[in-house]
């Protein structure tokens, strides 16, 4: 289950960040808090129900779903309300700038579309990215007329279960009608040794979250299945990366967020913990089970990521209360809604 949760006060400020309240459950998303959130032009919060439907996935030719909905907040996530849209009616999550326009990205007919939804957020038109579906899991990166958008490339066998992941980013600089790939990036496989008798889930590279630096390079937060998130940088633009290396972020099979502040800072999220050890006979296929998502973690920036600190000046340690734990049954993303220090 995942939920929406608020900070008493939602006018928090920068100086609130050392104070940790506990928070208040405002309501429940209707998908999973990938794909779905976003702001209008007049404050309006709104949670889509993309990112929970079987066109976000992959392995199947064609996708249906019967109609879009979504939650609407207009006193700045505190109270929220449901809306039903037409059948066939799309939306646009994300917005661009440069171009005045919402956008999306959706898996329809075996295919992968960008779709132009206008001023307004809603589908006025859609151009075919590839002929085949992709996985959609991560937010894209805007810039200028720039649109980059990470994907996890999953290739696999269902007799066999040999996966191969990794990352792309796919790059647009006229609002969708072309696009460019870069170069794939990837990670080792975890190994047996040491406290591990058995071998993590090897799922490589993947749910890349990526966020532009102020001297113009791109800074890229990869999951892996090591011990810690790793990074790759971007000197032009998203279309070249350098080889991923560790970063000092321990987090293990999770996806990271990375945001910029509209104070100029950066907002990483995060769950900063360490599964449990494998037992003998866990081969690397899946995870029996995930013992390190009972958290999530928030760091805080003043010098464009070359540090973050433990101090007052940053969002400390977020744990789930031991009333939520009850609630957290079959999934563990939790969506933090902390007045200014977490708005889309």
């Amino acid at each position: 289950m995942s939920a929406l949760c608020a900070a008493p006060a939602c006018g928090a400020t920068r100086e609130d960040a050392g104070k940790i309240r506990a928070p208040k459950v405002v309501g429940v998303p209707p998908a999973d808090a990938v794909f779905g959130l976003c702001s209008m032009p007049d404050g309006q919060i709104r949670h889509y129900n993309y990112g929970g439907q079987p066109e976000n996935g992959v392995g199947k030719s064609n996708y249906i779903v019967s109609n879009r909905m979504y939650i609407y907040s207009e006193d700045g996530a505190i109270t929220w309300k449901e809306r039903q849209a037409p059948a066939g009616m799309e939306f646009g999550c994300f917005f661009s700038p440069h171009w005045g326009r919402y956008f999306n990205f959706l898996n329809m007919d075996g295919s992968a579309w960008f779709l132009d939804c206008g001023a307004d957020g809603i589908c006025a038109g859609k151009s075919q990215i590839c002929p085949w579906p992709l996985e959609l899991n991560t937010e894209p990166l805007v810039f200028g007329e720039r649109i980059i958008l990470p994907i996890t490339l999953r290739i696999s066998s269902a007799q066999d279960l040999d996966f191969g992941f990794g990352v792309v980013f796919l790059i647009s600089d006229d609002f969708g009608r072309t696009w460019r790939k870069s170069n794939r990036l990837n990670v080792p496989h975890h190994k047996s040794g040491g406290l591990h008798k058995g071998i993590r889930w090897n799922h490589d590279a993947m749910e890349a979250s990526a966020v532009r630096l102020k001297n113009g390079d791109l800074w890229a937060l990869i999951r892996t299945s090591q011990d810690n998130l790793w990074q790759s940088r971007s000197k032009d633009g998203g279309l070249t990366w350098s080889s991923p290396e560790a970063t000092d972020f321990y987090g293990t099979c999770v996806m990271p967020k990375i945001k910029r502040l509209s104070d100029g800072r950066l907002l990483l999220m995060w769950s900063n913990s360490t599964p449990l050890a494998e037992a003998e006979g866990a081969d690397g296929v899946w995870e029996d089970v995930f013992t390190n998502r009972s958290a999530i973690h928030a760091a805080l920036s003043d010098d464009d990521g070359k540090s973050c600190s433990t101090s007052a000046a940053m969002l400390k340690t977020l744990r789930l209360f031991p009333e939520w734990t009850k609630a957290c049954t079959s999934r563990n993303f939790w969506i933090w809604a902390m007045g200014r220090f977490w708005r889309p």
